[in-house]
């Protein structure tokens, strides 16, 4: 069983500052999408982004505290939702009336 008062707050911080860091970089990628036209805007990137952070971060601190588990598992579940969220915009047409975003 994972402790999880073993974690302290200066994990929970880095963990905190890696997804705000990650957004921040998201939403730039976003801002360039937006640019150009192309689906998936800066809030779809900035939540892609500090999600796959904060999974990752929190995978290593459970790893880390309690010696067990494979917190690679996070990042194959990562690339499966972001292949999900790839084929939304596959199958998205911004000329229609119906729905016209990945975050809609």
């Amino acid at each position: 069983m994972i402790n999880l008062h073993s974690v302290d707050m200066w994990q929970q911080l880095s963990v905190i500052i890696d997804a705000m860091i990650a957004a921040v970089l998201g939403s730039l990628i976003g801002w360039e999408r937006d640019r150009a036209g192309k689906s998936a805007g800066p809030r779809t990137m900035a939540l892609v982004g500090s999600a796959s952070a904060a999974i990752v971060a929190i995978g290593a601190v459970l790893d880390a505290a309690s010696n067990y588990g494979d917190p690679t598992r996070a990042l194959h579940a990562i690339i499966t939702g972001i292949g999900f969220l790839g084929a939304g915009l596959i199958f998205t047409d911004k000329h229609s009336t119906g729905i016209q975003g990945v975050t809609t």
